[in-house]
């Protein structure tokens, strides 16, 4: 199969690539089926709307920019999903990247939960109030002055 995209052209997908998002993404929902794309040597990828060439955000996985990110899935998230087991899940959340990548965010109020077995995806909102929608990936670097 095809997938055009603004981002990359024409891309060969295998069907058994698709995610399906019910509900869609929060502000997308009725975009519901998306490919992930890798980039090499990167912690970064792309989830890309299978349905819109213009529609693909930068994504990546929590753990390789904070440590010890946890939630608890609901019951009705985990049926949705048809969730066996933990080892079926994958957790990716959205990156913004402004003009100054050093202030590159992820959002970690809202993660992406894939259910990689069944190619079954669902957006969430956590209730932790810890967990922020603008997490900076970067710490700022202080200059040092010579003196």
């Amino acid at each position: 199969m095809e997938l055009e995209s603004a981002r990359f052209g024409t891309i060969e997908i295998e069907g058994a690539e698709i995610l399906t998002f019910k509900q869609g993404l929060y502000g997308f929902e009725d975009e519901t089926q998306f490919v992930i794309l890798d980039e090499e040597d990167s912690p970064f990828f792309w989830l890309h709307a299978v349905n819109n060439p213009e529609l693909c955000f930068i994504v990546a996985e929590p753990g390789n920019f904070y440590q010890g990110y946890e939630f608890e899935l609901s019951k009705k998230a985990q049926q949705e999903l048809e969730i066996e087991d933990k080892s079926e899940v994958m957790v990716i959340n959205l990156v913004v990247v402004p003009e100054d990548h050093t202030k590159m965010t992820m959002n970690l109020k809202a993660p992406i939960v894939i259910n990689q077995k069944k190619n079954l995806g669902r957006q969430i909102i956590l209730e932790n109030e810890d967990y922020s929608v603008k997490y900076p990936l970067f710490k700022e670097q202080k200059s040092v002055s010579s003196g």
